[in-house]
């Protein structure tokens, strides 16, 4: 018999499986922040097209897909995954000097 507290301790009632598998916003694609910029630019502009052109449904299904993937990618990304090219490498403490 499965645990029920078990899927709850790991992330949701799906034993595990959230929604970001799903959607994938931890793969490393989305590491570089201008990447994400882009995705959450590219849905919202588009709803806003869909919005000028008067096809509101679109505009709203195109809208919300922008604001979860700001919220995925932008306000709950976890700092841990953020571009490592922002990481301060100039500390070499720990290397040692050839002679």
């Amino acid at each position: 018999m499965r645990d029920p507290g078990r899927g709850a301790a790991k992330g949701g009632a799906q034993g595990g499986r959230t929604l970001d598998g799903f959607f994938g916003f931890s793969h490393p694609f989305y590491r570089p922040l201008w990447r994400r910029l882009l995705v959450v630019g590219a849905a919202l502009g588009w709803a806003l097209v869909e919005a000028v052109s008067g096809h509101p449904g679109w505009a709203l299904l195109f809208g919300a897909a922008g604001a979860w993937a700001a919220w995925g990618l932008l306000i709950a990304y976890p700092p841990g995954r953020r571009d490592p090219d922002t990481s301060d490498t100039s500390d070499t403490s720990d290397t040692e000097d050839p002679e």
